[in-house]
């Protein structure tokens, strides 16, 4: 634990270890065991969460293998006396970086490195650049001196999956590496300075589509029996099909009220405020210049 305290590790993450760690050191006193195999390992991680790995270091996306071999791993390394690298990871990284412009890249996270950067942002810088230079390796860019603004377009139009934060954390890497490529005679002087920074918002998620079978599903599940359900049913389809925003189909933090249902047969509208002298929004019969949004019920279905 002290290692990992001294590594900055957080007290929460470090609580989270500590947890695991007790439940390894009884899974061993259990076989009898002062030291950890691989296979132990592996049957422990078993043992907590289920999955079986074929291997100790093989890559998985499950949380909670990942959550309880990571300290499993440390502790393995402790126990057999070696040197403890909370940094290292459980998975030796692929690197994408084409051959021939390793040593440029390997220069400049050297200069990071001396420049104090943690430990964390050099391998995001390392992705930020082996993904750049492998574009270019991609594209048949031989010579870096030759580098236009036309290349960084290029790399960041292929790019255009990820998320508006990534895209920025990759440009701001992008521009320091071009800033010390520069200084080293490789790339054109300027080049950087051509990448503007990128404010994002920090907690920024991108909008999740759903496909129209899914909508399907959600609708084919609402009671539409109930006034409740007949409301959920309008406020969901009207949403998909419409456009609307949560905000125009709630009312500050609570679901408007509903009122009876109309008479069936006839178009109605439901108005989504309350007018002075009203106790609840009410069904209203539709105008034909309406524009409010129109939500027609059939009592019989």
């Amino acid at each position: 634990m002290a290692v990992l305290r001294e590594a900055g590790r957080a007290e929460g993450t470090v609580r989270r270890h500590q947890v695991v760690l007790d439940r390894f050191a009884v899974f061993l006193a259990g076989r009898g065991l002062d030291a950890a195999s691989e296979r132990v390992c592996i049957d422990f991680i078993a043992n907590q969460t289920g999955v079986r790995l074929a291997s100790l270091r093989e890559s998985v996306k499950n949380r909670d293998v990942q959550a309880v071999r990571r300290p499993v791993v440390l502790m393995r390394e402790a126990l057999a006396g070696r040197t403890v690298e909370v940094d290292r990871s459980v998975i030796a990284r692929k690197d994408g970086c084409p051959a021939r412009f390793r040593r440029l890249r390997d220069d400049y996270l050297a200069w990071c490195r001396g420049r104090g950067n943690a430990e964390a942002t050099m391998i995001a810088k390392d992705k930020a650049v082996s993904r750049f230079l492998g574009y270019l390796d991609e594209v048949g860019v031989n010579d870096l001196g030759s580098l236009g603004v036309r290349d960084l377009s290029g790399f960041f139009v292929h790019q255009r999956g990820l998320r508006r934060k990534t895209i920025a954390a990759m440009r701001s890497s992008l521009r320091d590496f071009l800033a010390f490529s520069a200084a080293a005679g490789k790339t054109p002087q300027g080049l950087a300075d051509r990448l503007p920074p990128q404010k994002y918002v920090r907690h920024e998620s991108e909008p999740h589509l759903w496909t129209a079978e899914e909508i399907r599903r959600v609708l084919a599940v609402i009671d539409r029996a109930s006034a409740t359900g007949k409301r959920d049913y309008a406020m969901i389809l009207a949403t998909a099909r419409l456009g609307l925003r949560i905000c125009d189909a709630m009312k500050e933090r609570g679901l408007l009220p509903l009122p009876a249902a109309p008479p069936s047969g006839d178009a109605w509208e439901y108005r989504n405020a309350v007018r002075e002298g009203e106790e609840a929004p009410k069904w209203k019969r539709m105008r034909e210049s309406s524009l409010w949004v129109l939500i027609c019920i059939d009592a019989g279905r």
